[in-house]
């Protein structure tokens, strides 16, 4: 979950064709049942806070649609054992609707971005499950941001 998260963040940021790939293929395959779609969008938003610059707090996916088939062409297909024809414009549709309706935030979720904006790591708005806030109070990308 944590590497489809990461994903899911570079997909909303850099919109790579292999992320945009990988992506659809998790929607494809059902990787996640809705029962973890909470721990899920979670996870994402901790991705996103870490990695980005800005946190993005809307998950506005708008640079999805500027990813190219001559991108797909160079990116993409030289990777796949399979050549079939790939409906890149289904795909970017699929990933935007998933992102839209999975990334939701509620009010606890918001207030823990804003807070980490304002420098204030308090994974406790984000993660209620003792083991997951054990293994990351002290994560290093975390605390470093928030100097």
């Amino acid at each position: 979950m944590e590497i489809f998260a990461a994903k899911t963040n570079a997909l909303i940021s850099r919109a790579a064709a292999r992320d945009l790939y990988d992506f659809n293929n998790m929607i494809s395959f059902e990787l996640f049942d809705e029962s973890e779609n909470d721990l899920f969008r979670k996870s994402i938003i901790f991705y996103n806070t870490i990695s980005q610059e800005t946190v993005n707090k809307f998950f506005d996916t708008s640079a999805i649609d500027g990813l190219k088939f001559p991108k797909i062409k160079r990116d993409l297909l030289p990777v796949l054992r399979n050549k079939d024809f790939l409906d890149l414009e289904m795909m970017k549709s699929k990933a935007k609707e998933y992102i839209a309706e999975l990334m939701r935030v509620t009010d606890r979720e918001m207030q823990y971005m804003e807070s980490f904006e304002q420098k204030e790591y308090r994974p406790e708005l984000l993660f209620s499950e003792e083991d997951i806030l054990e293994n990351i109070k002290e994560h290093p990308m975390a605390l470093w941001k928030c100097r």
